[in-house]
């Protein structure tokens, strides 16, 4: 019986093999001052356009306050698109990612930006010692603290910050560098005193 078809008829000879490639995500983008990503925006555009979206050391950062680069490469295809201004917050000593409204859309351990990374979040110093900070250490006694106890004080602190695994900290820069295994909150509060830390 003779067969149905469809459209124009074409041998074999006539047929050509078709490339499927991946649906091409929208590159994400921080939109907030002071925010930006690693790579530029126009160079996650090109990776976005291509066979295979993957950022090597992708970071979002925030001048002055802290940048977050995840040490695995991250498939663009598993960022939720356009929307890093809602999935990735960093304030003073903390540093947030899918947290507040976007958790709903955390994946699972591994997966996007639930991963392992390094944060780095600067300006972090001891009371009275960094930048615009008044000097209130007084004479030289043994019983004085000087300005190098307030900063182990304060390396002590950082080392037992929850989920956390302790770096480096630069008493110059105030920089602290730390390394977690996927996300949700983690920071210091900077302005609590050693007994009353809020690390999670």
């Amino acid at each position: 019986s003779p067969r149905v078809r469809s459209g124009a008829e074409t041998t074999p000879r006539e047929t050509s093999p078709v490339s499927v490639l991946p649906a091409r995500p929208a590159a994400p983008t921080a939109t907030r001052e002071g925010y930006y990503t690693v790579p530029s925006k126009e160079k996650l555009l090109a990776l976005a356009r291509s066979r295979s979206p993957v950022v090597r050391a992708f970071a979002v950062g925030r001048v002055g306050v802290g940048c977050v680069t995840w040490a695995n490469p991250v498939d663009l295809r598993d960022v939720p698109l356009d929307a890093l201004d809602d999935v990735v917050e960093i304030t003073r000593g903390q540093v947030s990612v899918y947290d507040g409204a976007s958790r709903a859309t955390k994946p699972s351990r591994g997966v996007g930006l639930n991963a392992p990374a390094i944060v780095a979040l600067d300006g972090i110093f001891p009371p009275g010692v960094g930048v615009g900070a008044e000097d209130d250490i007084e004479g030289s006694g043994s019983d004085v603290v000087t300005e190098d106890d307030r900063v182990d004080a304060l390396v002590r602190r950082l080392k037992r910050a929850r989920g956390t695994r302790f770096i480096a900290y630069d008493a110059k820069s105030g920089t602290w560098r730390f390394r977690v295994e996927h996300f949700t909150r983690y920071g210091l509060d900077v302005d609590a005193s050693d007994d009353d830390d809020d690390d999670d």
